[in-house]
């Protein structure tokens, strides 16, 4: 069995230190180090109002 592991950038909550350089090697390293097997990030290039409002995230990918 695999397992992965999304990071959270974009969220509102997540640390700008998070989506930094150092942050996603680091990230990176980490769920690596934990014994995941890969590492995915959202999808959602424009976010709509309506997902924003009902709690969603904005993303940068």
């Amino acid at each position: 069995m695999l397992f992965t592991v999304e990071h959270p950038l974009g969220r509102p909550d997540c640390s700008p230190d998070f989506i930094a350089k150092q942050g996603l090697v680091d990230f990176a390293i980490a769920i690596e180090g934990a014994g995941f097997d890969a590492v995915a990030f959202t999808e959602h290039p424009a976010p709509s109002r309506k997902w924003l409002d009902s709690g969603g995230h904005r993303s940068v990918d």
